[in-house]
């Protein structure tokens, strides 16, 4: 099937200057000879051509919309970029899941930073909680030292005491003895 660009060709003029020269007029526009001739040309094409293009215009016209959708692909010549056009489709759908299996794992990765500095947190509370009970263990041994210091002090001067008692007890005794042997 051929088809064909027709220009209408209205008011086409041209004037012959005194050097001999051809100027062609059309819609007031000069136009230079080779597109002069091209839309001579154009009127031409359309005259003889007019008889077979009714019958294609009859065959395009009884086309459902899928043979003219391919007619039109095969005109523009976009059924050559399908294979292309479908390539590319396939690698866009390959990296919007790439693209989607980085942000899961950029998610993820996010999820675990947040876990990690969680135990981690706890894990710090923890060893300052240890350190915290060392220092409260070793606060309470030392108050258990103090005391026991203190009752060996208290037991000492009760010794001292008692000896002190004794001795003057001693002395009394032996004082009545010797009396009792004097007498």
């Amino acid at each position: 099937m051929v088809v064909v660009v027709v220009v209408a060709c209205r008011f086409v003029s041209s004037s012959m200057s005194g050097s001999g020269v051809v100027r062609f007029v059309w819609q007031g526009f000069v136009v230079v000879k080779s597109l002069f001739g091209l839309l001579s040309w154009s009127k031409w094409a359309l005259r003889t051509s007019q008889p077979s293009l009714k019958g294609d215009v009859e065959s395009v016209a009884s086309k459902n919309s899928k043979e003219l959708t391919g007619l039109l692909e095969q005109i523009s010549g976009s059924d050559e970029l399908k294979k292309e056009y479908e390539e590319l489709e396939e690698k866009k759908a390959r990296a919007e899941e790439k693209a989607a299996l980085i942000y899961q794992k950029k998610k993820t990765i996010g999820a675990e930073k947040k876990l990690k500095k969680a135990q981690k947190e706890e894990a710090e509370k923890h060893l300052k909680l240890l350190d915290e009970l060392k220092a409260l263990k070793r606060e309470h041994s030392l108050w258990q030292l103090c005391n026991i210091e203190n009752d060996i002090e208290k037991a000492s001067e009760d010794v001292d005491a008692e000896k002190s008692n004794s001795k003057d007890v001693m002395e009394k005794l032996e004082k009545f003895e010797h009396e009792a042997r004097d007498s």
